[in-house]
């Protein structure tokens, strides 16, 4: 198992971190520190839920190093990578929906919803990388790399690719989800966009 992240070192850029109401990571005179803490790379939710980049290795990293790059526990895999998943367990607080479900969800699993997309705050550019071999021909990738152009501007882009030969006749799999993000706020934060691009395709 491999996990990377890399960053590059921190540039001479002055930052504001007013959002946060704290500045205790920043120099006198606003600028960032030779070298920028991994506190002030930021992980934004379409709920506005905000959390720092994990470099840390732990229990939690080996479980979500998988597919679907989260925790699958209560998921049983069929014979092949990217194929669906039999549900063993049922959410009664996640998965209470007014509304019927369109169509088959057998490969919904992999399909990215809105709430799936993340945007970035970053004061160096971020890249990570994931890779992992699967059955027989083929490898899973999910790369990322994003950057702010300035305090009030990020753009990231992202890629999530699958072939998989299977160990079986007629299972083979290939899926790919391209996304891209931007996220811009007004010098003064009274106006905020967040908008994203995804294109999936899975076979």
């Amino acid at each position: 198992m491999v996990f990377l992240a890399f960053k590059t070192s921190a540039q001479d850029r002055t930052l504001t971190n007013s959002r946060q109401g704290s500045n205790e990571s920043l120099t006198g005179d606003g600028k960032l520190p030779e070298k920028a803490p991994v506190s002030l790379y930021k992980i934004i939710s379409i709920e506005n839920d905000t959390t720092h980049v994990d470099t840390s290795l732990n229990i939690y990293k080996d479980y979500r190093f998988n597919y679907l790059r989260k925790d699958n526990f209560g998921l049983l895999p069929f014979s092949n990578v990217g194929r669906t998943y039999n549900r063993l367990t049922y959410d009664f607080i996640d998965d209470q929906e007014i509304l019927p479900q369109f169509g088959a969800r057998a490969r919904h699993f992999n399909f990215m919803e809105v709430e799936d997309v993340y945007y970035y705050h970053v004061p160096t550019p971020l890249t990570e990388l994931y890779y992992k071999t699967v059955f027989e021909q083929g490898q899973t990738l999910d790369a990322i790399f994003t950057v702010n152009t300035s305090e009030n501007l990020n753009f990231s882009i992202a890629y999530k690719g699958l072939r998989s030969l299977g160990r079986y006749q007629h299972m083979l799999t290939s899926t790919g989800n391209f996304r891209t993000t931007v996220s811009y706020h007004t010098p003064n934060e009274r106006y905020h966009l967040r908008t994203h691009f995804v294109s999936q395709d899975l076979m």
